[in-house]
């Protein structure tokens, strides 16, 4: 009775559940279950509990021998056993679906057949057909029949199944479009590329030797671990000034050698056969050309500026030869000849070679002869004016006639000495006035002269420096004629102190 009062309560209590699952499904709206863990433990508590339940009350109950048929009929020792099954119908829609199979099986005694149905039997399909009468109503209906009396024994089992379904419900998450003015923003992810470009600095190395150099300097490279190689090199000397002076006071002309300011005076040839007159400086600075007198006539000589044995300039043509002055490449004097009256220009070729070209042949006197930077063009005096003459067919033979001179200046007045600037630019020469000689400048080829002295002494034998920012010049100011210097445009007239007297053809080495 305790197993059957257990089936009892099982089946009114699933029914109530079953009921009230019914009432919550169809009154609630659908929503979606979710189980958390507390939910799972407290399901596992009920279920071991019943368990236990059902343990305890199976250990109270008494036990029945009587066989169990497993068939639906079956007679075994004047028992009949009678099983039947009900299904109780599931819901899969619900989650989780449970089936439930309730079996109820009734044992009695038939002593004889009768033809009056079994009500004992009558009342165990009602009970499985309504899945919730108790045994109190069941006990109640077999005694309501009238069939034989006898003490019926019912039994009741119960097999409960629980299985649940997996319902695929898709799982629906509630997004939030952001929207502004009723329309809808969208988020678009940027993605911002920054290009830097990548720079290597290249260094740059500028390497400046700056070195003042005297003397003589000794340079020893080494070439490799036992090899050495020793070269020799004769600087350049620093500009100075050639001139000739009586600088003994025997009464005869040296060729002498000062620095600008009148320092360091040097006699490279002192001769006591006549005067020694300066002429020019070889485009190197290491030798001067000078003239000296042999005999009846004047012959042009060669000494080293450092000083020594001055040396006669070979195939020099008959006559006087003076006023020589070098060409820019070296290779070449233009120097005056006086011979048989008449003096005329003649180029002279020297280094080596025996060349020898007369320019001029006409009656009048030409004299001091100079060439431009570019070596081109000759400027001379003839007759008191400045003339022009192209010589730029050197080194070859001269041409057939000879080139004619150009009359360069346009005055009433004498003019001497010209000299090209070093640029090539300028004019520099001397102008008698018929009262004073004075130093003149003129543009080149144009012809636009401006006195730079204006004493009333003679100022005249002016040359250029080698930078063209100075020029010296001869002057008799003191009463006495000496050298003087003074800037390009005149200004700073100085004479310069050199203990020398009588000087003479000042001219600044290039």
């Amino acid at each position: 009775m305790v197993f059957d009062d257990f089936i009892m309560d099982g089946l009114v209590a699933t029914k109530a559940a079953s009921i009230g699952y019914n009432h919550f499904m169809t009154s609630a709206p659908p929503r979606r279950v979710r189980i958390g863990r507390t939910e799972i433990i407290l399901i596992a508590a009920i279920v071991v509990a019943l368990l236990g339940v059902l343990l305890v009350r199976l250990a109270a109950a008494p036990r029945n021998p009587a066989p169990v048929a497993d068939s639906p009929t079956a007679l075994n020792g004047g028992l009949q056993t009678t099983r039947r099954a009900t299904w109780t119908p599931v819901d899969r829609t619900k989650t989780p679906a449970r089936l439930t199979q309730t079996v109820l099986a009734e044992q009695s005694h038939t002593p004889t057949p009768s033809a009056t149905p079994n009500p004992d039997t009558a009342t165990a399909q009602a009970l499985i057909t309504s899945q919730a009468t108790t045994h109190a109503t069941t006990t109640a209906g077999a005694q309501a029949t009238g069939g034989p009396s006898r003490t019926p024994g019912k039994t009741a089992t119960a097999t409960w199944f629980i299985r649940y379904f997996p319902t695929r419900t898709p799982q629906v998450v509630k997004t939030r479009t952001p929207t502004l003015g009723g329309q809808a923003l969208t988020r678009t992810p940027t993605r911002t590329i920054t290009r830097t470009p990548s720079i290597t600095p290249t260094p740059t190395v500028t390497r400046t030797v700056t070195a003042t150099r005297t003397g003589t300097v000794t340079h020893t490279p080494t070439i490799t671990a036992t090899a050495t190689e020793t070269s020799t090199f004769t600087p350049t000397p620093a500009a100075r000034i050639a001139f000739s002076a009586d600088e003994n006071g025997d009464g005869r002309l040296d060729l002498l050698l000062m620095q600008p300011d009148g320092a360091n005076v040097q006699v490279v040839v002192q001769e006591s056969g006549g005067d020694a007159l300066m002429c020019d400086w070889s485009p190197d600075r290491g030798t001067l050309v000078f003239e000296l007198p042999v005999g009846a006539n004047k012959r042009l000589f060669v000494v080293p500026a450092a000083g020594g044995s001055p040396q006669l300039v070979n195939n020099q043509p008959a006559g006087v030869n003076t006023q020589a002055s070098w060409s820019p490449g070296g290779s070449w004097l233009a120097i005056r000849n006086e011979d048989g009256g008449q003096a005329d220009l003649y180029l002279l070729q020297v280094g080596g070679g025996s060349q020898l070209h007369r320019l001029t042949d006409d009656a009048a006197d030409q004299s001091e002869p100079d060439w431009s930077p570019d070596g081109n063009t000759l400027i001379f005096v003839s007759g008191g004016d400045i003339y022009t003459l192209d010589v730029s067919w050197l080194p070859g033979a001269p041409p057939d006639p000879l080139p004619v001179p150009v009359l360069w200046s346009a005055s009433a007045e004498q003019e001497a000495s010209p000299h090209f600037s070093p640029a090539g630019s300028q004019v520099l020469f001397a102008r008698w006035d018929m009262t004073q000689w004075d130093v003149v400048l003129s543009p080149y080829p144009a012809w636009a002269p401006a006195s730079l002295t204006s004493d009333p002494s003679n100022d005249f034998a002016p040359a250029w420096s080698p930078d063209g920012s100075q020029i010296v010049f001869l002057s008799d100011r003191g009463g006495s004629v000496e050298v003087f210097t003074m800037q390009a445009d005149g200004g700073g007239q100085a004479a310069v102190a050199n203990g020398s007297s009588s000087e003479q053809r000042p001219n600044w080495s290039p």
